[in-house]
């Protein structure tokens, strides 16, 4: 895998703000510093004064913690980027007063591995401020999240993690992230902050879990449509929403696919190459008329023009323990719900239902793919799925890349 590194250089310049016509004794020396040139916003600096004859003496920090200080060493740190000019006043045993000037500029290291921007894994972090939660040892490690760390909310209500990358989302980019929710608390939040439009949340959605979350990590994503092109440079966690209870939250990037390996599906029913015979009760195979990240299959099924049609496929497969059926539906002209019934090899011409198929918005636009818990239909072999997409509406609806397996194949 292909890695790169970019780094964003940091700079530290010291601007000497001292009256020329000041002649210092012998016992008077005015000279501080700063440890580092580089200030990363996750990090600490360490301002030092080594001035000597010095009676009192003022460190101001603008936005830092602390913001002032009148130690000879104090340790600071930033939660903004950019610059930031701090302030060291002394006042000498001569009675004469002096300011110098440090200025900061306090940025990210974003890290590309492969296709995808890390904000926050073991060893990367694009800045991070805990509202009252932490950064611990992972307290489950397991497949999806072997991580020696990870960070953990709360313990209140709408407790923050914040971090500051510098990204700017691309067409059928995501953010990924890795949740272990073992009080099974939720919806939690996401928002983000544009460089453009510094102090105004931006609008990123709801942290839904599912119950494996409970006893392990499980891995989401938000699609990041909507914020294209923007330069984003805060995204401000609240993955326990409104509960107190800990959430525990780790690999954090911006991508096109998941990191982490797909599963293959137990059994394609219908893909661009694989069909287990198809029959459609007034439908057709047509070319997909909205390729997309979801789907860019190059043809797809369609319901018919009538009511109730049907779209009916022949697979032979036995469901087993965490199946699900997976399918992608384009859904334009906002129909449904739809309806999905299997039949059983061994009860031939009995519907066994499945479920009916509800549609969110976003399929009105583009493909969305939805699935079906299976574990009603354990131990039976199926033979027949009937999907009647449109249900009893006479528009068309799309569907396509139809699957068991237990969990879904996209990222």
């Amino acid at each position: 895998m292909k890695t790169k590194i970019l780094t964003i250089t940091l700079v530290l310049t010291v601007l000497l703000g001292c009256e020329e016509t000041h002649t210092y004794p012998d016992e008077i020396v005015f000279d501080s510093d700063v440890s580092s040139e580089q200030v990363n916003i996750e990090e600490s600096a360490v301002f030092t004064d080594y001035s000597t004859g010095v009676v009192s003496r003022l460190w101001t920090f603008p936005g830092g913690i602390p913001s002032t200080s009148s130690e000879q060493e104090v340790e600071v740190s930033f939660s903004d980027l950019g610059f930031v000019t701090c302030t060291i006043e002394n006042t000498f045993s001569d009675g004469i007063t002096e300011t110098k000037e440090i200025l900061v500029e306090v940025i990210t290291d974003v890290v590309v591995i492969g296709d995808q921007t890390y904000v926050y894994n073991e060893t990367i972090s694009s800045g991070l401020f805990l509202a009252d939660g932490s950064e611990l040892a992972n307290p489950n490690p397991d497949s999806v999240n072997n991580s020696e760390n990870c960070v953990a909310s709360g313990p209140s209500n709408w407790s923050q993690i914040q971090y500051f990358p510098t990204y700017i989302p691309e067409s059928c980019d995501k953010i990924f992230f890795s949740i272990y929710n073992p009080d099974n608390v939720g919806p939690g939040q996401i928002q983000f902050e544009y460089t453009s439009d510094p102090g105004v949340w931006q609008w990123g959605g709801n942290l839904e879990y599912n119950i494996d979350a409970v006893t392990g990590w499980v891995e989401y994503s938000l699609d990041m449509s909507s914020h294209l092109d923007n330069e984003i440079n805060k995204i401000i966690f609240m993955p326990a929403g409104s509960s107190s209870s800990i959430i525990y939250a780790d690999n954090i990037y911006f991508g096109k696919e998941s990191v982490i390996p797909s599963p293959e599906p137990s059994l394609a029913v219908y893909d661009e190459e694989i069909a287990s015979s198809i029959f459609f009760g007034d439908g057709s195979e047509v070319a997909n008329p909205n390729s997309d990240c979801i789907n860019n299959s190059e043809k797809c099924a369609a319901s018919g023009p009538s009511t109730w049609s049907q779209i009916q496929f022949f697979p032979i497969y036995t469901p087993v323990n965490e199946d699900k059926i997976f399918f992608s539906i384009n859904n334009p002209d906002n129909v449904g719900p739809g309806q999905i019934q299997f039949e059983y090899t061994s009860d031939p011409g009995v519907w066994q239902w499945g479920g009916n198929l509800e549609y969110d918005v976003d399929a009105l636009t583009s493909w969305v793919e939805y699935s079906l818990d299976m574990s009603s239909h354990l131990g039976n072999e199926i033979n027949k799925i009937i999907f009647i997409p449109a249900g009893n509406s006479s528009s068309i609806v799309y569907v396509d890349n139809i699957y068991f397996g237990p969990r879904s194949v996209l990222p």
